[in-house]
């Protein structure tokens, strides 16, 4: 079962937040189906291969998928800088 909070914190919001319900948290989780009132919603597992995390990485900081877009506080800004001057992105 999936919750999609309301507005409880701004992390939460920025990231899309949802969380999901396991009546029983021994079992594994099952990905597929999520039930009522999803229906047609899948949860998903996806692998990706870290050789390519550096282009990852890179591709979602076009879109504002980062530190500073997913953490909006000074935390977050602070390591996106950080982020930016080490990997010779501009600044």
């Amino acid at each position: 079962m999936q919750y999609i909070p309301r507005g409880l914190a701004a992390r939460i919001v920025r990231q899309s937040g949802r969380f999901t319900y396991h009546p029983n948290p021994r079992e594994p989780v099952a990905f597929g189906e999520i039930g009522e009132p999803f229906i047609g919603q899948r949860l998903k597992k996806i692998t990706v291969p870290c050789s390519a995390k550096e282009e990852i990485i890179d591709e979602l900081n076009l879109y504002n998928i980062n530190e500073e877009g997913v953490f909006p506080d000074l935390d977050g800004l602070s390591r996106h800088f950080n982020w930016l001057k080490a990997n010779k992105k501009g600044i």
